[in-house]
């Protein structure tokens, strides 16, 4: 039985575009912004055009042999469920090497990234509401699925991740895809007490859209993005998370995906990688502007967005062409695969993003 906390359902016609050489490419609604001609919003996925999961792929070889003892949850999501824009976000127990159904889902729309707070609420952007404009929900934890707190209205693009300390109390920094000015990606802050956000913040080198966001505890923040609508890499790196910004260097990626921090303050930066279809973790130090790269390690699959666990010591990520959510040990140097689960999970549906509650209270 499917315990949910549900939106209306919007229709939604998607197209998907092609991709140039090697960068990411990006399923999107008719219309160069987010509006379509009916009105409702045009929601858009990071998912590569030419990375779109086969029927019926099977779970990776389990090659961990895991404790059985449970300890808090882990968070996989799908951009849509069932064709219609309608995706969802569900609860497993943690570990769930024996692929559990899912405890709880909360169900939203076009659910690219999300987020989880130190206090283990969940920061889920969607791509539409019942007034059909972008909104970012924050649920009730520490348990998974809670209660919905609120929602904040974002009136100047779609919100793709999100990411705050406390949810309830502090500011809530969210990535945008794509703005409604002129579709590339940037930043808002927003807060629940206001279910509001402030004016947006970017940089004139991002010319795409955007992907992650993280955040630190002296309040800066990076986001990665394309450098063309669909392809393409750079950070971008703002003191104060004001201002215009500095585009960082030094960094390795070929192409976008989701943003976090690790125990020992490095950035962590998820590459969706090429047509190969093989996804990248990149592991830099600093990035304020220089990065230095720490670890480069290969993924199981093309994979979008993520976070680690409570001690940072695993990672959990969606593997879009795999169909599934992976499970590493993590060290910023070695990954270490040890299982995938999908139950309940609709793989035609782009399984995107994964994490830990709790999670890693660097972010």
């Amino acid at each position: 039985m499917r315990f949910s906390t549900s939106l209306s359902v919007v229709a939604l016609t998607t197209l998907i575009t092609a991709c140039s050489g090697a960068g990411a490419g990006i399923t999107t609604t008719p219309g160069s912004a987010l509006n379509n001609a009916s009105g409702g919003p045009g929601l858009v996925s990071l998912v590569p055009s030419w990375l779109h999961p086969a029927a019926g792929v099977q779970l990776l070889k389990l090659d961990f042999v895991y404790p059985a003892k449970a300890s808090g949850a882990l968070y996989g999501s799908e951009f849509e469920s069932e064709g219609s824009g309608e995706g969802q976000i569900n609860a497993y127990p943690n570990p769930d090497p024996k692929n559990a159904k899912p405890t709880c889902t909360i169900e939203g729309y076009a659910i690219n990234g999300w987020g989880v707070d130190n206090a283990g609420d969940l920061i889920l952007p969607s791509g539409t509401s019942i007034s059909t404009e972008p909104v970012v929900n924050v649920y009730k934890g520490p348990k998974p699925c809670g209660t919905l707190l609120g929602s904040i209205t974002d009136s100047t693009g779609q919100p793709a991740t999100a990411a705050s300390f406390n949810a309830t109390k502090d500011k809530i920094y969210v990535g945008e895809i794509a703005s409604t000015a002129n579709s590339t990606g940037e930043i808002v802050i927003c807060t629940l007490k206001s279910k509001a956000c402030g004016a947006p913040i970017t940089n004139a080198a991002i010319t795409g859209h955007g992907a992650g966001v993280a955040i630190d505890s002296k309040g800066d923040c990076w986001m990665s993005a394309a450098t063309a609508t669909n392809a393409g890499f750079l950070l971008v790196y703002w003191k104060g998370c004001k201002g215009k910004g500095v585009v960082a260097t030094g960094t390795k990626n070929t192409s976008f995906g989701g943003l976090f921090f690790d125990t020992k303050g490095n950035l962590v930066s998820v590459d969706v990688g090429g047509s190969s279809g093989t996804g990248v973790l990149h592991v830099y130090k600093g990035c304020t502007p220089k990065c230095t790269v720490v670890g480069t390690m290969p993924m199981k699959g093309a994979s979008l967005f993520g976070n680690l666990n409570a001690a940072g010591t695993e990672l959990a990520v969606g593997d879009i062409g795999n169909s599934q959510i992976d499970v590493y040990k993590y060290t910023p140097t070695k990954l270490t695969y040890m299982y995938s689960f999908n139950n309940d999970l609709n793989g035609t549906g782009f399984i995107i993003g994964g994490g830990f509650n709790p999670t890693n209270k660097q972010l």
